[in-house]
């Protein structure tokens, strides 16, 4: 939590806000609000900090610059607040980055659900073997995001395993069965 006054000029910083931003009490309170996001947040911010005195309350998505020049992802809620005559601005500063992971997590499940959705239709569609591979590696690479794909057989004859067919470069180079996908051949599991 973090008491400005109109200019913005930082009062009051709770122990919450110093431990998350690392700047002590002191240097705090010699500071602005602005002084604790980058130029372009603050560039980005202006035009809703405009608004603030019309409808006095703000929440906004924010990303505050700590002491050592790292940032991280906030919701900040700002409200307008008077008292004897005089304004300030109380903001609650909340650090949302376990949110945004969990976002990103929840994205990059639904994209490999969506691809799965897509191998499956291409399982039903396929007419041979190979042609399964292919669509399998291409759905790989362009709907599930990953660089590149293979299918690896194993030759009866060496036991090396074998890049098949794949999408991506460059392919991979033949290998023994010692290495991670060698051992889940042998054990027969993922």
């Amino acid at each position: 939590i973090l008491l400005t006054d109109v200019d913005r000029r930082i009062l009051a910083a709770n122990d919450r806000c110093i431990a998350a931003y690392g700047y002590t009490r002191e240097e705090l309170l010699t500071m602005r609000i602005d002084d604790l996001r980058t130029p372009e947040e603050n560039s980005r911010l202006a035009q809703p900090w405009e608004q603030l005195d019309k409808n006095q309350a703000l929440l906004y998505a924010t990303i505050p610059r700590r002491r050592d020049g790292s940032t991280f992802p906030a919701e900040s809620s700002v409200r307008l607040i008077e008292q004897n005559g005089q304004s300030f601005y109380q903001s609650i500063v909340r650090d949302i980055t376990e949110r945004h992971q969990n976002e990103q997590r929840i994205r990059r499940l639904s994209q490999l659900y969506r691809l799965l959705f897509h191998i499956n239709e291409a399982i039903v569609r396929a007419r041979t073997e190979d042609e399964l591979f292919r669509d399998t590696c291409r759905l790989i690479v362009e709907e599930g995001d990953f660089k590149q794909a293979w299918i690896t057989l194993k030759d009866p004859v060496s036991g090396l395993l074998r890049p098949h067919i794949g999408n991506g470069t460059p392919p991979p180079t033949p290998t023994d069965t010692s290495g991670p996908a060698g051992l889940c051949m042998r054990l027969g599991q993922p």
